[in-house]
């Protein structure tokens, strides 16, 4: 179950662990409605945890327009936002998984692409007869089948806090990360700890992915069968991974201890 890191990281300027908190829990605990609330959350997180984010990290319109001419469509505007915004900032998106360039976004299977497992296991993408909507669902590939697509999440901004949260662990920015086994007795300890942030059960990695987050802690588990614990503070992270551990759970790697 260990995911390779990614090879250029980003060192652009992060927000001192030692004076801000990220209440995750907080952030991501009830999502608000509206996808402009959604992208202030992004933004806040950046700030917190990620890097600030500034002009240099969103596409410029005329990239976006001139993908919209060669597909010969119009993205939705989730999407162009997500790119305008943030999209550039590929030591998060492409650390493990690949958000496509405005340029790469391609269509297969009736639906346009917008991002790829990193070793293109599953992809996910927007069904073409929902690019007229907004803010539209994002599917998901079934490993088992790729002729078959899943829903992933409601909406494409809500697609994007996922990834940048499953993303997380992956970044240089997150100082404190452990992965291993997971049994009942530590997911009920987790369930009991910390609380689940408000995504649906995702279906990558293996379906269900759960977040659970607290102060400066985004936990993931994997099919009931692996945990992700990502940090920014040590005393976070030791209640954590040693809750966990005292449930018989076992470590297949811890960092930053």
């Amino acid at each position: 179950m260990l995911r390779a890191e990614c090879g250029a990281r980003y060192n652009g300027n992060m927000a001192n662990d030692n004076t801000v908190s990220v209440h995750i829990d907080g952030l991501f605990g009830a999502l608000p409605e509206q996808r402009g609330q959604h992208w202030d959350l992004l933004a806040r997180f950046f700030t917190a945890w990620l890097g600030e984010l500034g002009p240099s990290d969103g596409y410029a319109p005329e990239s976006i327009r001139a993908t919209e001419e060669r597909l010969q469509l119009r993205l939705p505007s989730a999407l162009r936002e997500w790119y305008a915004l943030a999209g550039r900032r590929k030591a998060v998106w492409c650390c493990q998984d690949h958000f496509l360039a405005p340029e790469e976004l391609r269509i297969e299977d009736d639906n346009l692409i917008l991002c790829v497992e990193a070793q293109a296991v599953v992809k996910w993408g927007i069904p073409l007869s929902s690019l007229r909507q907004d803010d539209p669902p994002v599917f998901v590939s079934d490993q088992c089948d790729r002729r078959q697509w899943i829903e992933e999440t409601p909406t494409v901004s809500v697609f994007a806090l996922a990834q940048m949260l499953l993303d997380t662990k992956f970044c240089e920015a997150t100082r404190y990360t452990a992965n291993g086994q997971a049994n009942d007795e530590a997911l009920a300890a987790v369930v009991r700890r910390y609380q689940r942030l408000d995504f649906p059960d995702l279906h990558w990695p293996p379906h269900p992915t759960r977040l659970y987050g607290g102060c400066d802690l985004i936990i993931e588990t994997d099919a009931e069968t692996w945990f992700w614990v990502s940090a920014r503070s040590p005393a976070t992270f030791r209640s954590a991974i040693e809750l966990i551990e005292s449930q018989g759970a076992v470590w297949e790697q811890v960092l930053g201890l």
